[in-house]
């Protein structure tokens, strides 16, 4: 256990949180990169705020990202979070992310800001950029972005992430499919992987399992994200070397509106450790 309670403001570039037994209950600010498959929080993906056990205690910009059905630009009762968005501020090129409520924090500093959402796919912003002065310390809150889809738009995002595999050890395999389109569907999900390997599982059962082929058939909403990790063994007597290559696939019920990033797929080689002065002659007799 770490008796930890805050965490200091979090670099855009970090993708797995790990926060689990500890007394953390927030997060200072979401990482444009976050990445809930590779992380584990111990508590849902809240950013604090000036109520929070851990204040700000920075100069910031906060609101909420919402997902605006009517295309009025308020946030009205029953208006969802949109979660898929990256919050801007100028000048400095401040980032941020919304927390699965759509409530987001930008760090920022004393001066002027203009705020906005960046563009976001199949999607069109509904709210005007804000204008923001901050004073020392002083947190600026309501500055909601609304964003308002197009109807109609099918399009599924395969992604693969593979550790390295190692002769005798297990490895694993994140998989990923994220719905960016603007209609629910159902994910026809597979997953292949090299025949050298083996399976050992997968955090959540595939429907199918046959050979070397998973498959899964979850369904998305829009904006969603299907992920489970993988664990691949490979045998001891594996060489070093030894190329590997995996495919993942995920197609929408509907015609795919950009059906080149439906598949993933990964080329590798087993790797592992050798020692350079490990020195042999052939023949060993003469």
């Amino acid at each position: 256990n770490n008796p930890i309670d805050c965490l200091p403001l979090l670099p855009n570039s970090l993708q797995g949180i790990v926060c689990t037994s500890t007394n953390i209950s927030c997060l200072p600010n979401v990482p444009t990169s976050f990445n809930a498959q590779q992380s584990s929080l111990g508590f849902p993906l809240t950013v604090c705020n000036v109520l929070s056990p851990c204040p700000p205690g920075v100069e910031a910009i906060s609101g909420n990202v919402f997902l605006d059905a009517n295309g009025n630009g308020q946030r009205e009762p029953g208006e969802g979070p949109f979660t898929n968005a990256v919050v801007e501020a100028q000048p400095g090129n401040l980032l941020t992310a919304p927390d699965a409520a759509g409530d987001y924090l930008l760090p920022a500093d004393t001066g002027t800001f203009t705020v906005d959402g960046q563009d976001v796919l199949y999607h069109a912003r509904t709210t005007n950029p804000a204008t923001v002065t901050l004073a020392s310390l002083q947190v600026d809150s309501l500055n909601d972005i609304g964003y308002q889809p197009i109807p109609g738009i099918y399009d599924l995002v395969a992604t693969l992430t593979v550790f390295p595999a190692r002769p005798g050890f297990t490895n694993p395999v994140y998989v990923t499919v994220q719905n960016i389109g603007t209609e629910p569907t159902t994910a026809a999900i597979s997953f292949t992987h090299d025949a050298v390997q083996t399976w050992v599982g997968s955090a959540l059962p595939p429907d199918n399992l046959v050979g070397t082929t998973a498959t899964w058939n979850p369904l998305l909403p829009p904006g969603g994200v299907w992920g489970t990790q993988v664990t691949l063994d490979t045998d001891a007597g594996v060489a070093l070397g030894t190329p590997l290559e995996h495919l993942l696939t995920a197609l929408p019920v509907q015609p795919d509106t950009t059906p080149a990033d439906n598949s993933a797929g990964w080329n590798g080689v087993v790797v592992g450790s050798y020692d350079p002065n490990d020195k042999q002659a052939f023949p060993q007799e003469m």
